[in-house]
């Protein structure tokens, strides 16, 4: 999954069929989900093992059986162990122009005027059967898989109405989302000048802060200091730029924003467990399930 922008704006599968699906083990370069945003929803399955999801600031421990669901323009990231899990990331504007029934519910929940719930346990069987239908007719791509994902899509919407698992946006919410806006603002600095040197005070200018202020707010808001983030995000740039392209592991180090090869290294076994060199290798002998775009 390719998380680099942290505001991804990019087309997800066709603009008559805006899905994407992703199935993602312990060999796949995005196997962590650093934090990104996305206009688009996005349903997220554990089939194995745990993930740790952060939703905007609520955090969510999945289990195997265990959906998500992420709305636009949420901020978000996750922490897998010993995971697989699969997500579909979707544009609901063109399934709520598509028909006229639902149209004004699910503008609503787009608007987010309506917050649908996020987390839905194995236990919640009326929801998850549905989910479940829906990945499985996305990952499959088969004939008539596009009718299958749209009946389930609007299924589960219908539920949610159903059994009243939503709540609606109010005032109240604008704190934290000004909190929001501010990380996501810090991210953004991140995200574009990863390769160079980025200062403390250019970080908490960026969310508007004093630096003392900002190192604890960044903390409480990602269980890291700023530097320890910004090292993760160049390390998982690095695991793609491992496994996406034939580059010298030292170019790799130097465009990821490490001067020092050794500190490289170092730094990549102890978030990885393994040199970059056998963290390529490994991969290579694990092809990936790559990513589909439906058609």
């Amino acid at each position: 999954m390719q998380y680099w922008e942290y505001n991804e704006e990019r087309q997800r599968g066709t603009r008559d069929f805006p899905v994407e699906f992703h199935h993602i083990d312990c060999h796949h370069p995005r196997y962590a989900m650093p934090y990104h945003w996305h206009m688009e929803f996005e349903l997220l399955r554990v089939l194995e093992g745990e993930f740790c999801l952060t939703l905007d600031r609520k955090e969510f421990s999945l289990q195997a059986g265990d959906y998500a669901l992420i709305g636009g323009g949420m901020l978000h990231g996750g922490f897998p162990r010993n995971c697989v899990y699969e997500c579909i990331v979707f544009d609901l504007r063109p399934f709520a122009q598509g028909q006229t029934a639902g149209r004004g519910i699910l503008e609503q929940f787009l608007s987010r005027n309506l917050l649908a719930r996020e987390y839905y346990p194995s236990s919640m069987a009326g929801f998850t059967h549905i989910l479940q239908g829906l990945f499985s007719a996305v990952s499959s791509g088969s004939a008539g898989s596009e009718l299958l994902m749209q009946g389930e899509l609007y299924r589960f919407f219908g539920l949610l109405l159903q059994e009243e698992a939503f709540s609606t946006g109010t005032g109240e919410a604008r704190e934290p989302e000004r909190r929001i806006l501010q990380l996501k603002q810090a991210l953004a600095v991140i995200e574009n000048h990863f390769d160079r040197d980025i200062t403390l005070d250019e970080l908490s200018r960026a969310a508007g802060m004093s630096p003392k202020y900002f190192c604890r707010f960044f903390r409480a808001m990602t269980h890291r200091t700023p530097i320890e983030y910004l090292n993760y995000y160049r390390l998982e740039r690095a695991c793609y730029l491992l496994t996406a392209t034939d580059q010298p592991i030292t170019r790799i180090a130097m465009d990821c924003g490490f001067n020092d090869l050794s500190y490289f290294i170092r730094s990549f076994k102890k978030q990885k467990g393994v040199t970059p060199k056998k963290y390529r290798d490994g991969v290579r002998l694990h092809p990936l399930q790559l990513s589909k775009s439906m058609l």
